[in-house]
C-alpha cells in the first residue's frame, strides 16, 4: 500500500554544490527550501532531524518523512507517499520539481526504485488518482479473500513501528475502524464515480486541493493515532497536541458544520494551558453533549520487545525504544517500565533463571517474591520498597535460550495490579 521510490541528482555544476559546499551547507539549503516553500498553512507540520549523515524532512504528521543522503557526486532522496493519497504524492513531486529548478539539478529515478505510480514521468494527475484507486481495490480484494480463509485484523497504511491494536476488528486505518461491508461495497462498485467516492472516504489527501475535508481528516488521523487522552508527558506529545489544535482551528475557519470532536478539542486546549481557547471552544459547542468515540490510545497495543517476545500494553503510555541499549520503555505519570532481553547458549531454562536471579542479587536487593502465574511461561516476580513511597517490581521469564527481564516502578496497589495484568499479556513467537 505504501508508495516508496528513490531519486538522485548529480551535484556537479548545480547551485546546491556551489563554491565547494560541504554537507552542512547542502542540508541547510534543503531544510530552508522545504520550510520556506510549504503550501498554505502546512508550514506548521514541518519537522527535520539529522542523524548519521541522514536528513529527514517531515511535511505531514501522518506520512513517513523524505530521507535525504548524499555522496561525493549525488544527492539522493527516498520518497514515501502511499498513506495519504494522490494529492500528497503530486504535491511532493511538484515541490521536488521546484527544488530542481532553484538549484539547477536534474532528478532521475534510481534504477529498480522507480515511482510505481508513473507520475514522476507523466505528470498526469488523472492517471495518478486511478493508481491510488486501483491500489486500494487490490488490497481490498486481498482482504476479502484472506477473510474467507479466516483471517482478519488487517492494519492498513500505518506508520512504521506502530503497535498492533489488540482487539477484534476486520480492518483499521489511520482514520479508524473499517468493517468488512465497506470493502465489499467498494469492490462491488459498478462505476468510476462510486469507486472514486470510496477512495475519497479512505484517503486523507486524495484531490489536489487542501480543503476543509483534508484538514478535518488530518485532525481525525492524528487523534486516532497519537492522542493519549491525558496530560502531556513528553515534548513530542506537546508538539502533537499543538498540531491537532492548530489543524482544528484551520478546519473550523473553512467549515464550521463538520462533526468536530469538541470534547477532545477542549481537553487538548486545557492540557496545553490555554483556558481562553478552551472557553471559546465551549461556546462553539453550545449546549451539545459530545462524547467522541475515536482514538486507538483507548486500546491495548502489541509491541515487539526482542527475540520473539512481545507485550500488549495500554497505547496511552509513552513508548521509547533504545536500540543501542537494547531496551524498550513504557511509561505514564503512574507507572514506568523497562524491558530487556538477554540471550544464553546451550543452557537449560532452570540454569538461565538461576543466573539471572543471581545477577540481580549482586546488583541490589530484588525484594520479596510475589506469587504470579502465567498461562504459558514460568515467571519469577519480586517486589521491593524504594524511597519516596515508591515500589519496584522485577519480573523474569525464560523461554528457549532467552531471558526477558522487566522492571516496573509505581506507587499504589492499583498500579501494582495493573502491572501484574500487563505481565499476563506477554507473548512469545519463535524467531
Amino acid at each position: 500500500m505504501n508508495t516508496v521510490f528513490s531519486l538522485y541528482a548529480k551535484m556537479e555544476s548545480s547551485l546546491l554544490f556551489y563554491n565547494g559546499s560541504n554537507q552542512a551547507s547542502i542540508f541547510d539549503k534543503i531544510i530552508r527550501f522545504f520550510s520556506d516553500g510549504l503550501k498554505n498553512d502546512l508550514y506548521f507540520f514541518f519537522e527535520k532531524s539529522l542523524d548519521n549523515n541522514i536528513l529527514k524532512i517531515s511535511l505531514h504528521p501522518i506520512e513517513n518523512p523524505l530521507i535525504f543522503t548524499h555522496d561525493e557526486n549525488n544527492i539522493l532522496v527516498e520518497v514515501s507517499s502511499g498513506f495519504i493519497g494522490a494529492g500528497y504524492h503530486a504535491w511532493l513531486l511538484d515541490m521536488l520539481a521546484d527544488f530542481e529548478k532553484k538549484y539547477r539539478l536534474k532528478w532521475t529515478e534510481v534504477l529498480g526504485k522507480e515511482d510505481p505510480t508513473g507520475y514522476f514521468k507523466n505528470r498526469d494527475f488523472n492517471l495518478l488518482s486511478k493508481h491510488f484507486v486501483d491500489s486500494l481495490l487490490s488490497i481490498s480484494n486481498l482482504f476479502i479473500e484472506q477473510n474467507k480463509k479466516g483471517t482478519s485484523n488487517f492494519m492498513l497504511a500505518f506508520p512504521d513501528d506502530y503497535p498492533v491494536i489488540d482487539k477484534e476488528y476486520f480492518a483499521v486505518t489511520m482514520l479508524g475502524y473499517f468493517g468488512k461491508s465497506w470493502f465489499l461495497d467498494f469492490t462491488n462498485a459498478t462505476n468510476n464515480e462510486q469507486k472514486y467516492k470510496y477512495a475519497r472516504d479512505f484517503y486523507i489527501w486524495f484531490d489536489k486541493e487542501t480543503d476543509d475535508i483534508f484538514w478535518f481528516k488530518t485532525i481525525l488521523s492524528m487523534i486516532w493515532l497519537y492522542y493519549p487522552f491525558r496530560e502531556i508527558i513528553t515534548d513530542e506529545e506537546k508538539n502533537n497536541y499543538a498540531k491537532i489544535l492548530y489543524a482544528l482551528e484551520i478546519a473550523y475557519k473553512l467549515n464550521q458544520n463538520m462533526d468536530y470532536p469538541f470534547d477532545i478539542w477542549i481537553d487538548i486546549a486545557k492540557y496545553l494551558g490555554d483556558n481562553d481557547i478552551a472557553n471559546i471552544i465551549k461556546k462553539r459547542m453550545g449546549d451539545s453533549i459530545i462524547s467522541s468515540n475515536i482514538g486507538f490510545c483507548r486500546e491495548f497495543g502489541i509491541t515487539e520487545l526482542a527475540g520473539g517476545f512481545s507485550i500488549s500494553m495500554p497505547m496511552s503510555m509513552v513508548r521509547y525504544r533504545d536500540d543501542k541499549a537494547g531496551t524498550i520503555e513504557f511509561f505514564n505519570n503512574k507507572i514506568h517500565s523497562i524491558f530487556q532481553v538477554y540471550s544464553f547458549k546451550n543452557e537449560s531454562k532452570d540454569s538461565i533463571m538461576e543466573k539471572v536471579i543471581e545477577h540481580i542479587d549482586k546488583t541490589g536487593d530484588k525484594g520479596i517474591k510475589i506469587e504470579f502465574k502465567h498461562t504459558e511461561f514460568d515467571f519469577e516476580v519480586y517486589e521491593r520498597i524504594l524511597e519516596n513511597d515508591k515500589y519496584l517490581i522485577t519480573s523474569i521469564t525464560v523461554n528457549e535460550n532467552l531471558a526477558l527481564i522487566g522492571w516496573f516502578t509505581y506507587s499504589s496497589i492499583y498500579d501494582k495490579n495493573n502491572i501484574l495484568s500487563f505481565l499476563e499479556k506477554i507473548i512469545y513467537n519463535k524467531v
